[in-house]
C-alpha cells in the first residue's frame, strides 16, 4: 500500500497502486500501452494493424496464413502475421534497423516454419507420453510433465 496525496495535500492510503478506479476496471476489455485493445488470449491487438508503418518506403503483403496451430476451447487455428504486420512489430519495438521492406516475406516464412515444425513436434511429444501425463494445466501440457514428474 502507499501513501497518495490529493489536491488539498491531504495524504491516504490507497489499497492499489493502479490508478484506474475499481469500478472502471476490466469493463471495457484490456489495453496496452498505445492503447490499443489486447486479445487476453495471446496479449496480441485484437485488431491487427495492417496499415504502412512510419518511415516505410514500400508496400508488404498484407495476406495471412492460416497455422495448424488450435485455439484453446475453439475448433479454430491461429492466424500467422502477414509481413506487414511483422513489420509493424518490428518498427514499433525499434528493431527494425538492420531489414527491408523486402525481407518481410523471407522472415515471415522462417517464422510459420518455425512454429508449425516446433507444433509437430509437441504433438509427437505428447503422443510418445501420453500415458505420463496425470495432471491437465488448460494453458499448456508441456507443464504437466515437468510438475508431474517434479511433484511425484
Amino acid at each position: 500500500m502507499r501513501e497518495m496525496s490529493d489536491a488539498s495535500g491531504n495524504t491516504a492510503a490507497s489499497q492499489s497502486d493502479c490508478p484506474v478506479p475499481e469500478e472502471y476496471r476490466g469493463k471495457h476489455g484490456i489495453f496496452n500501452v498505445y492503447n490499443t485493445k489486447i486479445d487476453s488470449r495471446n496479449n496480441m491487438p485484437a485488431t491487427a494493424r495492417q496499415d504502412m508503418a512510419p518511415g516505410q518506403r514500400k508496400k508488404i503483403p498484407t495476406t495471412r496464413q492460416p497455422s495448424t496451430i488450435p485455439k484453446s476451447g475453439t475448433k479454430e487455428t491461429w492466424t500467422y502475421p502477414s509481413p506487414q504486420m511483422f513489420y509493424n512489430s518490428l518498427v514499433r519495438k525499434s528493431k527494425a534497423d538492420d531489414c527491408t521492406e523486402e525481407d518481410m516475406a523471407s522472415v515471415v516464412s522462417v517464422h510459420n516454419s518455425m512454429n508449425e515444425d516446433t507444433w509437430r513436434r509437441v504433438v509427437t511429444w505428447e503422443r510418445l507420453h501420453n500415458d505420463e501425463v496425470r495432471v491437465v494445466f488448460p494453458k499448456s501440457r508441456l507443464h504437466v510433465c515437468a510438475y508431474s514428474y517434479i511433484h511425484d
